[in-house]
């Protein structure tokens, strides 16, 4: 999820069968992304992608629901990224401010957040590190800075 001035993109850069869902929020909590829903107004909540590649179930990417910590990375609360050149892409309609990002995923993979301004050339914001924890696993940065109106 999005929030005003904030913005997410994601794509993946590992193994075939990639579970992730995705949230991003302006200032606030980003560990709880159910308590920061309520507070903020999300870029990305029932937002469908502007263009995916190699990507399953998509949708759940923005549909405001997360499994709990811990869960097997293949769910039907997440999306499966098929290799890494797989990729969901979200036009905000405007150029907006990047300054946080949420997401969840498997606990062993990297997970790159990029952002556009133009829509072909892509700049990386964050990449989410493995964790040791097992399962899905949340992760969260309040440090980004950036601009973009294309993300994925």
């Amino acid at each position: 999820m999005l929030a005003r001035r904030s913005a997410v993109a994601l794509s993946s850069q590992w193994r075939p069968g990639i579970a992730l869902a995705l949230f991003a929020f302006a200032a606030g909590s980003l560990l709880e992304p159910s308590r920061a829903l309520a507070q903020y107004a999300p870029l990305l909540l029932g937002k469908s992608p502007a263009r995916s590649t190699g990507v399953r179930r998509a949708d759940v990417l923005t549909d405001g629901r997360a499994a709990a910590d811990g869960a097997p990375w293949k769910t039907r609360l997440t999306a499966q990224f098929d290799d890494a050149g797989s990729f969901v892409e979200y036009d905000l309609g405007s150029v907006d401010s990047v300054h946080a990002a949420w997401l969840q995923g498997d606990n062993n993979d990297t997970y790159r957040v990029e952002g556009s301004i133009d829509g072909r050339s892509f700049s990386p914001l964050w990449d989410a590190p493995p964790v040791p924890q097992p399962g899905l696993q949340a992760r969260s940065t309040r440090s980004l800075t950036g601009e973009a109106r294309y993300v994925r």
